[in-house]
This record gives structure tokens, C-alpha cells and sequence, in this order.
């Protein structure tokens, strides 16, 4: 159950680490591209408005977060990624329509893949994170409600490689090898699991991101990791770090 908090954390606070304006104007341009197909032609039990226009915004902040990292770094090939744990792909299947290269993976399919494919790369795999668990080949991972996944995705992005980065909406709280158990009582379960999927990327070597996206959830806080705060060079510094910490979370009861 959402708690009071959270709702009026949402409602006080906008995102604020891509242009408001350049949004807006591609929101737009994806909700009439891609919404009224997707509602019309929803296969699922679910909500068609609430997942298609939800994955839409995602997408259209990934998409001009992305854009402004090619703008940044003078680059104009077109960020690859890996969805982990994609669900129903609709994110993956308007990534992939807006030119990055990229797929989805989850443990089961679901009736829309065959709508969304092949245009949408959808892949039913098994994924059970471990210390050779690596994604070199992509530029980003995406853990969009990726669930027992959520605390996994900046380790396995720290891992990767010295470029990978990462994007992640957490909505159920998960450790490592358990369900997460807030430390204090001072803030709510869901804000004491975004301070502590922070602290991971922290851990991990990433200078870690907040931001609130402009979606009809209060699970809306994403965390991105795009910069490291570390030099190549103190790469075994670093993993040791990284063991040592996943270590002692894997140990707690």
C-alpha cells in the first residue's frame, strides 16, 4: 500500500536532470506515434493507458537523457542497452523504434511480445546475478520495476565495463539474497530502499543520480549512474569494495 509520503513526495518535485521543455514536445510526438496503436491493440489483463503512456515517459526521458550524453561527449552513434526483467517490452519496442539498439529479457512472455516483435529484440532468459554476470556488450542496463534484480543492476554495470551505465525505477524492495528491511523507522520503506539502492551504486564506484519522472505513479524516483568517481586505474581497489560490501549484505538475516 502507497503511503501518504510518497504521494506528497511525488507531488512536490518534478524531474530535473533533462529539459522540461524538450520533454514535453517529445512526449508528445511519442504518445501519438506509439500510444493509440499499443491501447487499441493491448492483448493483456492490465490497465492499456496506465502501461503505454507510463512506458512512453520513460522513454522519452532515457531518449533525451541519451541524447544530451551524445551532445556532451561529441558522439553520434546511438546508445545500446539491455532491459533486465522488460515485462511487457514496451519500453524496449519504442527504444528500438527511436533507433537505439537494444534488448529485453524476463523470465516469462507475455501476450503482447508477438505484437512487438521482431521490431522489439524480446528474450525469455533466466537471470541469476553472480560475479561473472556481465553486459560489456551494451551501453546501458535498465532495471525498470526489475524487482529482486533492482540492487544487482549497478553491480553488474560496474562490472561490465569502465563505460557501462545505468537506469533504474525501483518499486518493490529487494536486497541481494532477500526482501529489504528498513534500517529505521524515520522515512518509509520506499525511501529508505531508494537511500539504500544509492548507497550501492555509491559502493559500487558510480556518482549516483536522482531524479522524479513525470509519470502516474509514486513510485516514480529513478537513480542513474553515468559517471564514475573513480580512474580506471583503481579498478581492483574498487571491486574489493564491491565484494566486501556484497558480502556482509549477503550475510545479514
Amino acid at each position: 500500500e502507497e503511503d501518504n509520503e510518497d504521494v506528497q513526495f511525488v507531488q512536490d518535485t518534478t524531474q530535473s536532470l533533462v529539459s522540461l521543455e524538450e520533454y514535453c514536445v517529445l512526449y508528445k510526438e511519442l504518445k501519438d506515434k506509439y500510444g493509440p496503436q499499443l491501447v487499441k491493440n493491448w492483448p493483456e489483463s492490465t490497465d492499456p493507458h496506465k502501461f503505454v503512456y507510463e512506458d512512453i515517459a520513460i522513454a522519452t526521458y532515457l531518449l533525451i537523457l541519451w541524447k544530451e550524453e551524445r551532445l556532451r561527449y561529441g558522439v553520434l552513434k546511438k546508445q545500446s542497452y539491455i532491459d533486465l526483467g522488460c515485462g511487457n517490452g514496451l519500453l524496449v519496442y519504442i527504444l528500438s523504434g527511436e533507433g537505439h539498439p537494444g534488448k529485453g529479457i524476463d523470465l516469462r512472455p507475455r501476450k503482447i511480445w508477438k505484437m512487438l516483435t521482431p521490431k522489439a529484440n524480446l528474450e525469455v532468459a533466466s537471470l541469476t546475478p553472480s560475479n561473472i554476470t556481465r553486459f560489456p556488450e551494451y551501453d546501458w542496463l535498465i532495471g525498470n520495476h526489475s524487482d529482486e534484480l533492482t540492487p544487482w543492476i549497478p553491480v553488474m554495470a560496474a562490472r561490465s565495463s569502465y563505460s557501462s551505465k545505468y537506469f533504474i525505477l525501483p518499486c518493490c524492495a529487494h536486497d541481494f539474497d532477500k526482501k529489504f528491511c528498513r534500517p529505521t523507522s524515520a522515512k518509509s520503506q520506499y525511501h529508505s530502499y531508494l537511500d539504500y539502492v544509492k548507497e550501492i551504486g555509491d559502493v559500487m564506484g558510480f556518482v549516483v543520480l536522482m531524479d522524479t519522472l513525470r509519470i502516474p505513479s509514486s513510485k516514480r524516483i529513478c537513480l542513474i549512474g553515468q559517471e564514475r568517481r573513480y580512474k580506471p586505474e583503481d579498478e581492483s581497489l574498487i571491486e574489493k569494495y564491491r565484494e566486501d560490501f556484497i558480502s556482509n549484505r549477503c550475510g545479514r538475516k
